[in-house]
C-alpha cells in the first residue's frame, strides 16, 4: 500500500471535521466555561501539576509539595525524578501569563480539537479514505475518554497530540533518512517528558519500521539507528537525575501502585523511611489481579469502541499477515499500551469510566483500523447497501458515546444546582488561606485534593484500608502536619487527635458543611 498525500482538494473536508469537532466538544466546553471547577474537576493529578507549576513559576524550582501517594517524609520532594513535569512547565507559562484554573481547564479544548485532525490526517494518508477518517476522529473526541480529560488538567491528550504528530510523521514517509530519524526519537523522546508512560513506544516505532511485507525490505540499520538515538537520550536523561537525586525517573508509578494496593486492596503500613506508605502485598497479587485487570481493560475499551471491536479484531488478524508498516504500527501502539494498562495501572480493575484516558492511544489507533475493517466488510458482504450500512454503525457509536458522555456532564449540572459541594469546598479553602502560612502541611482526603487546590503544602490521610489508630499514629508522627482537612463521615478518632494536641477549629462560615477541621492547639485561631 502506498501512502497518499494529502491535496487541496482535502481543505473542505477538514474544514467541515473542524466545525464537527466543535459541535461535540460544545457540551463539555460549556459545562467546562459555566460550571465552578470545583464541581467537575474531581482528579487530584490537576493539582499535583499545578503545585509544580507554582514553584517554577515562584522561582523555587522544580519542587513538589503535593504527597497525594503518602510517599516520602517531610514536607517536600524534588518533582523531577518523582513525576514527569513537562505539562507543569507548560502550565507555569500559562501561570505568568494570568492564566487562571479554569482558563487553564477551557485551554485543554485545544489539544483535543487538534488530536481529531490528527487522527482524520493519520487515516487518511494510510487509506485515503474520508468516512474512516471522519468517523474515527468525531467518536474519539465525543466519547467520554476525551471528555474526562478536557475537565481535568492531564498529561493524556497532550501525550496523545505528541504521539499522534509522531505517527503522522512515520506514515508520511515511505523512506526514512538519519536526520529524521533523529529528529523523530526526540519528538517521542520529548513526549517521554511530558508522560512517563510513553518511555517504550520508541521502541514499538523501531518493530513497526522491520514489520515490512513479504518482498519488502527490511530496514534493520535505520531502526536500529533510531533505537539508538533514543535511548541514548533517555539514558542520558537517566543519567543526570541520577547524579543529580539519587534516583531514578519517575517514582510516581510506584506511588501509585503503593498506595492502590494499601488503600484499595491489601491495607497497608506507615515507616519511618521512603516511601512512607508500603503494602501488606501477598505472593501472587499482581498475578491474582492481571485476570481481573484484562478483562476490566476490554470493558472500559469497549465502552469507546462499542461493536467496532468485532472488525477491529478483524481486521487486527489480516494486518498481522499482510498489513503495511503503518497499519503494523498503529496495531502495535494499541496492543502495547493495552498491555502497559493491565501491568502498570492496577486500579483498572475498578472498571470506571475515569480510566478510559489511559486507553486513549488505543482506541483511536482501533477506531481507525476498525473502521477500515467495517469498509472492507461492507465492501465483500454488502456491494450494495454497504456504505449506507457503514455510516449507520459509526452514527449509532457516536450517538451512543455522546449519550453517555452528556450523562456524565449531566450529575455536574445536579451538583451544581445543589450548591452543596461548591459551598463547602470554597469555604475549607477560603479557611485554610486566611489562617495558615504557606510552609504549613495540611493533611486531607482524597475527595478534597481531588476537587480544590488548597494553595498549601499537602499530604493525604491514612482511607479505607489503612485508617487505623496505630496508622493515624504513625502518620502523625511521620508527617507531623498543622492542619486536618476531612470529611465529617471519616472516622478518624477524635481522643487520638485530642492527645496529639488536635482540637477541632471553630467552623465559622464552615458551620454547614460536612468537612470538619482540626488544627494544634497552638495553632488554634483566637
Amino acid at each position: 500500500m502506498s501512502l497518499r498525500a494529502h491535496s487541496k482538494k482535502d481543505l473542505p473536508f477538514y474544514f467541515v471535521l473542524f466545525l464537527c469537532l466543535a459541535a461535540v466538544l460544545l457540551p463539555s466546553f460549556l459545562t467546562a466555561f459555566v460550571l465552578d471547577t470545583s464541581v467537575y474537576n474531581n482528579s487530584s493529578d490537576t493539582f499535583l501539576y499545578l503545585d509544580i507549576a507554582r514553584h517554577l513559576q515562584s522561582g523555587e524550582g522544580f519542587l513538589c509539595t503535593f504527597n497525594v501517594y503518602q510517599f516520602w517524609k517531610g514536607i517536600a520532594a524534588p518533582a523531577l525524578p518523582f513525576v514527569h513535569a513537562g505539562l507543569s512547565v507548560l502550565l507555569a507559562g500559562a501561570l505568568s501569563l494570568g492564566f487562571s484554573l479554569k482558563g487553564l481547564v477551557l485551554g485543554g479544548f485545544v489539544p483535543a480539537a487538534v488530536n481529531g485532525l490528527l487522527v482524520a490526517a493519520i487515516a487518511m494518508r494510510i487509506y485515503r479514505d474520508r468516512g474512516v477518517a471522519f468517523w474515527a476522529s468525531v467518536i474519539l473526541v465525543g466519547s467520554v475518554c476525551t471528555q474526562i480529560t478536557l475537565l481535568r488538567i492531564l498529561t493524556e491528550p497532550w501525550s496523545l497530540l505528541v504521539t499522534l504528530s509522531a505517527i503522522l510523521m512515520f506514515v508520511s514517509r515511505e523512506k526514512w533518512d538519519r536526520l529524521f530519524l533523529t529528529g523523530l526519537a526526540g519528538l517521542l523522546f520529548f513526549g517521554f517528558l511530558v508522560r512517563s508512560a510513553a518511555v517504550f513506544y520508541p521502541y514499538v516505532f523501531a518493530l513497526a519500521m522491520v514489520m515490512a511485507r513479504p518482498g519488502e525490505a527490511r530496514p534493520w540499520r535505520h531502526a536500529a539507528f533510531f533505537a539508538g538515538v533514543y535511548t541514548v537520550l533517555l539514558l542520558l536523561w537517566e543519567g543526570f537525575i541520577w547524579r543529580r537525586y539519587g534516583s531514578f525517573f519517575p517514582q510516581y508509578p510506584l506511588a501509585f501502585k503503593n498506595y492502590f494496593w494499601a488503600t484499595r486492596l491489601t491495607g497497608g503500613i506507615f515507616l519511618d523511611r521512603t516511601p512512607a506508605l508500603l503494602p501488606l502485598l501477598r505472593g501472587g497479587c499482581f498475578a491474582s489481579l492481571a485476570g481481573v485487570n484484562t478483562a476490566q481493560m476490554f470493558y472500559v475499551l469497549f465502552c469507546i469502541l462499542r461493536v467496532l471491536v468485532v472488525p477491529a479484531l478483524w481486521a487486527a488478524f489480516g494486518i498481522l499477515r499482510r498489513g503495511s508498516r503503518a497499519e503494523k504500527l498503529l496495531l502495535f501502539l494499541a496492543i502495547a499500551q493495552m498491555a502497559a494498562s493491565v501491568g502498570f495501572y492496577p486500579y483498572m480493575m475498578i472498571g470506571e469510566f475515569s480510566w478510559t484516558r489511559f486507553l486513549l492511544l488505543p482506541a483511536a489507533c482501533l477506531l481507525i483500523l476498525g473502521g477500515m475493517g467495517l469498509r472492507d466488510f461492507c465492501v465483500k458482504f454488502l456491494p450494495r447497501t454497504g456504505k449506507v450500512f457503514f455510516h449507520i454503525v459509526f452514527a449509532v457509536i457516536l450517538l451512543a458515546n455522546m449519550y453517555q458522555a452528556v450523562r456524565v456532564l449531566d450529575v455536574y449540572w445536579q451538583e451544581d444546582r445543589a450548591h452543596a459541594k461548591e459551598t463547602s469546598l470554597k469555604a475549607a479553602k477560603e479557611w485554610v488561606l486566611s489562617h495558615t502560612k504557606k510552609d504549613d502541611l495540611i493533611a486531607t482526603t482524597e475527595y478534597v485534593v481531588g476537587n480544590i487546590g488548597l494553595e498549601r503544602s499537602i499530604v493525604v490521610l491514612p482511607s479505607h484500608n489503612t485508617l487505623s489508630s496505630n496508622n493515624l499514629k504513625d502518620f502523625l508522627r511521620i508527617f507531623s502536619p498543622q492542619v486536618l482537612l476531612f470529611e465529617c463521615t471519616l472516622p478518624l478518632d477524635r481522643h487520638l487527635l485530642a492527645s496529639r494536641g488536635f482540637v477541632r477549629a471553630p467552623q465559622g462560615s464552615m458551620a454547614a458543611s460536612p468537612l470538619v477541621i482540626y488544627c494544634r492547639d497552638k495553632d488554634m485561631p483566637r
